[in-house]
C-alpha cells in the first residue's frame, strides 16, 4: 500500500516491493499521525513459527508518507522491543526500484558511496576469514548498470548510506541510517529493476552467530526511507 501511494503521489512508474520472508495477519495496524500506519507484532510462543525464531519481542513498523519538493518520500521506522530475553536482529528489507517502469528502454544507472564488496560462495553465503566476512575489495555505482547481472552483498560506510537509482527524468533514492550496516544489490540481466536491500546483519548472520543482539528489556530502532522525484525542473 506505501509502495503504490508513493508511486501515484509521485506520478513515477515505478515497481517498488517490500516484501518479507514472514507474513502473518496477527499484525495489529493502526494510524500514527498524519500519512503514517504502525504495524505491531507481539511474537510469542503462541505465535506460528515461533519455534523458528524462539525469541520473545514486539516488533512495531512504522510507514509514513509525505510530499517533498519535486516528489515523495516514504519512512520506514522498524522497532524491536526485546521481552526478557535478548533477541538478535538478521533482518532485511528488499524494495525493487525501477524508475520510469520495467519495459522502459534506456538503461537504469545506479549511483551509490564507496561500498565493501563481500566474497560470497556458490551458494551466495558470505566467505569468512578469521570469523569475519572476507572483503574483496571496495566498490562504487555511478552509472549504467551495463549488461552484468548483481546479486551481490556489501559492507556499507559508517554512519548511513544512500544509493540512488536513475532512468530518464526519474529517479528514486533510498537512504538508511546507520543501523543498516549491510546492503544487497541484485539486479538480474533484462528485467528492468535493481532490488537494493537495506540489511541489519550479513547473509546468514544468525546462523554464523554475528548477528547484533538487543539485550532484554532493551529496544532498537533502525529507519530507511524512499524518495521518488522527477529530475525535469
Amino acid at each position: 500500500c506505501v509502495a503504490a501511494v508513493l508511486l501515484a503521489s509521485a506520478g513515477v512508474k515505478t515497481l517498488t516491493i517490500s516484501q518479507a520472508l514472514y507474513r502473518s495477519t496477527d499484525f495489529e495496524v493502526e494510524p500514527d499521525g498524519d500519512g503514517a500506519l504502525v504495524g505491531s507484532l507481539a511474537w510469542h510462543p503462541g505465535v506460528w513459527g515461533f519455534e523458528a525464531f524462539p525469541f520473545e519481542h514486539v516488533l512495531r513498523v512504522r510507514w509514513s508518507v509525505a510530499n517533498t519538493a519535486g516528489g515523495v518520500r516514504a519512512q520506514c521506522t522498524m522497532r524491536v522491543e526485546a521481552g526478557a530475553g535478548a533477541v538478535p536482529l538478521g533482518a532485511g528489507w528488499h524494495p525493487y526500484l525501477a524508475p520510469g517502469g520495467t519495459d522502459a528502454e534506456s538503461p537504469l544507472e545506479v549511483h551509490s558511496p564507496p561500498l565493501q564488496r563481500i566474497e560470497l560462495d556458490e551458494l551466495g553465503l558470505p566467505v569468512r576469514k578469521a570469523g569475519d566476512p572476507s572483503v574483496l575489495g571496495q566498490a562504487i555505482f555511478d552509472g549504467p548498470l551495463g549488461t552484468t547481472a548483481y546479486d551481490d552483498l556489501y559492507l556499507a560506510p559508517p554512519g548511513g548510506w544512500e544509493v540512488v537509482v536513475k532512468r530518464d527524468r526519474a529517479q528514486l533514492r533510498i537512504a538508511a541510517d546507520e543501523q543498516w550496516p549491510m546492503l544487497q544489490i541484485y539486479a538480474p540481466i533484462g528485467v528492468g529493476y535493481v532490488c537494493v536491500e537495506p540489511m541489519l546483519a550479513a547473509t546468514a548472520g544468525l546462523s554464523d552467530g554475528d548477528a547484533r543482539v538487543v539485550e532484554g528489556g532493551k529496544t532498537f530502532s533502525a529507519t530507511f526511507s524512499l524518495h521518488a522525484e522527477s529530475t525535469e525542473r
